[in-house]
């Protein structure tokens, strides 16, 4: 949390989201965008979930820390999309951690198959001509 905070502060990593929510911090005007959004300490929250902004490597450290630990145990896409939404949110979360999920070695090596065993191979017959 410090570094999104650090993130958002400096400013040097301001993507859309930001300059927008920026944009509607000026205009002082009440929207029904401006509702869903509030700044505290520092920190921007999409309906109480901390948006976490484009700093390079920290999106892929918080999927990290809640898929890989020994406590979630490699969970699967949808518990890890539950478990990082319950504090963070960012714009096309669900897809960035379904292409985390897809790539994780520890997963693609002990995932179950979800097909039929193949049956016996026969080769095919030789042509006459």
């Amino acid at each position: 949390m410090r570094e999104v905070q650090k993130g958002v502060c400096e400013g040097k990593h301001e993507d859309a989201v930001l300059v927008a929510m920026k944009e509607l911090e000026r205009s002082k005007g009440k929207t029904l965008r401006s509702s869903e959004w509030a700044q505290d300490e520092g920190l921007w929250r999409f309906h109480d979930h901390i948006y976490v902004p484009m700093i390079p490597d920290l999106r892929h450290r918080i999927v990290e820390q809640h898929h890989d630990s020994k406590i979630v145990g490699h969970a699967g896409q949808w518990k890890t999309l539950e478990l990082v939404l319950r504090s963070y949110w960012w714009p096309n979360m669900s897809r960035y951690i379904r292409q985390y999920c897809k790539a994780c070695d520890m997963c693609l090596r002990t995932k179950a198959q979800k097909q039929k065993p193949f049956s016996e191979l026969h080769p095919l017959p030789i042509p006459e001509a």
